[in-house]
Formats: structure tokens, C-alpha cells, sequence
């Protein structure tokens, strides 16, 4: 194992052999190296992580979890293979944050609530779950794998792109609402709700929704209050009669259908 004391001093990189690194720190633990791991990281202690400068924390198909808040001095890139990478308190910071799992990267803390993060990025291949309800950043959020909701999540990226670039769902069993705010391109790349649908789905106006993944189910509203545009041809259904309302034009060489009980406007 490292100690939270070693962590702290050391400025270059740190390699260990196998088995698993656990960080115990009671005070704040400032993640100054670069940290390269033959097994699991585990951040246990009351304390909070502070990172300085670019830093990557990589491992060997193993797991990476971080049990208190984040606060990002520079970029830092996650790497972990198949291994789960598992934020379990908030993440701040004006930097960027990339996440490389083909396991299941979670979310378990509001991401930006006090400093929005620049941007947000997850690789392709496994599975972003979403639980801490809110997710800030000045530029882009990119969520490359399947994404998870699992609480009613509000994302908002300012002038950056939203880019869900494979499908979109509540966890099993559950629907969950999502809002996502941005003056950029909001882009649905794959089918949304196709296994557990969404509550209501919400974009704001001043920007652009691009459906492009055939389907959005939801078992309530439905609202693009920006411009849509078909990339695909795409079906809207609310299966609880909710309102389906499209807020501003529609536009792409794309059949569009809608099914609701409620009203479609």
C-alpha cells in the first residue's frame, strides 16, 4: 500500500508492483504524482483529494475509487481498463476530467455544483451511471458509453456540446428525469429509454438537439425548447399521455412519429 503521506510529497511517478493501493489520509490529501498501479486504488480516509498540475492515475483492469470530494487543480486522467472507476463524493475544479473504463465509471456525488469543471469525458465501451443529481461544466461533456440514470439528473455544459454517444436509460427498474442545458449541440446518438425509459426528458433553448439514435421513450413529458434536428428516422413515444412538446423548428430528411395520449405541439 502508499501512504497518504507519501502521496502528498511526491511530484513525479509512482509504480507499484501488485496488489491493492490504499490511500488513508484523515487531512486533505494532495495527489501531486502520477500514479501508475499492478492492482485496485482505493481512497478510504475522512479527508478530501486535491490534485495539482496534469496527473493520470492508471491501473491494470483494476478498480479506482475515490471516497471523498474532488477538487481538480489540473487535469487529471483516469485509466483503468475493465476495472470500475468509482467517484463516491463531489468533483470541482476548473480542469479537465476523463474517465477510461470499459467496466462502469459511477458517479455517485454532484459533478461542478460549487466550480463547474471544464469539460467531462468518458471513453466508449462500458457504462457511465449517473447518481448525484447535477453534472456542470464550461465546455463539454462527452459521454462516449451507454449512460445510466440513476437519480433525476440536470446536466449543463454553457456554450459546450452535450454528446451522449450510445444509449441513454434508467437504471433497471426505475425511471429517472433528465435535463440537459446547453447553448451548444445536444447529441443523442443512440436510442433513449429503449430498456427502462426515462420520467421526462427537458433541453433549453438557445442551442440544438441532434436525435440521431431512432427512439426517445419516456413515461412523461417530453420538451425541446431548442432547434431539433433528425439525423435518423426517429420515434418520440410517452407512455404515460405526457405532452411532447417541440419548442422550436424540426428540421432533417427523416420521418418523425409521435406517440402520446397527451398533447404534441
Amino acid at each position: 500500500s502508499l501512504s497518504a503521506a507519501s502521496a502528498a510529497t511526491t511530484t513525479t511517478t509512482v509504480r507499484t508492483g501488485g496488489g491493492t493501493v490504499t490511500l488513508t489520509n484523515a487531512g486533505t490529501l494532495a495527489l501531486n504524482a502520477t500514479i501508475d498501479a499492478d492492482g485496485a486504488v482505493t481512497q478510504n480516509g475522512a479527508g478530501a483529494v486535491t490534485t495539482t498540475g496534469s496527473r493520470t492515475l492508471t491501473t491494470t483492469n483494476d478498480a479506482v475509487t475515490l471516497t471523498q470530494a474532488v477538487t481538480l487543480g489540473g487535469d487529471l486522467t483516469i485509466s483503468s481498463g475493465t476495472g470500475p472507476i468509482t467517484f463516491n463524493s463531489t468533483i470541482n475544479g476548473g480542469a479537465n476530467l476523463t474517465a477510461n473504463s470499459t467496466g462502469t465509471t459511477t458517479f455517485n456525488g454532484a459533478v461542478g455544483n460549487l466550480t463547474p469543471l471544464t469539460t467531462l469525458t468518458t471513453n466508449a465501451g462500458g457504462t457511465t451511471d449517473l447518481n448525484g443529481g447535477t453534472v456542470t461544466t464550461t465546455g463539454a461533456q462527452t459521454y462516449n458509453d451507454a449512460v445510466l440514470l440513476s437519480a433525476d439528473t440536470t446536466l449543463t455544459a454553457g456554450a459546450g456540446n452535450l454528446t451522449f454517444g450510445s444509449t441513454l436509460n434508467s437504471t433497471s427498474g426505475n425511471t429517472f428525469s433528465l435535463t440537459a442545458n446547453s447553448t451548444g449541440t445536444t447529441t443523442f446518438s443512440g436510442a433513449v429509454g429503449a430498456t427502462d425509459a426515462l420520467s421526462t426528458l427537458t433541453t433549453n433553448a438557445g442551442g440544438t438537439t441532434a436525435l440521431t439514435g431512432g427512439s426517445v421513450t419516456t413515461t412523461g413529458p417530453q420538451t425541446y425548447n431548442d432547434a431539433v434536428t433528425l439525423g435518423a428516422a426517429t420515434t418520440l413515444t410517452s407512455t404515460g399521455s405526457g405532452a411532447i412538446t417541440l419548442g422550436s423548428t424540426v428540421n432533417g430528411a427523416q420521418t418523425l412519429t409521435v406517440n402520446t395520449a397527451g398533447a404534441t405541439t
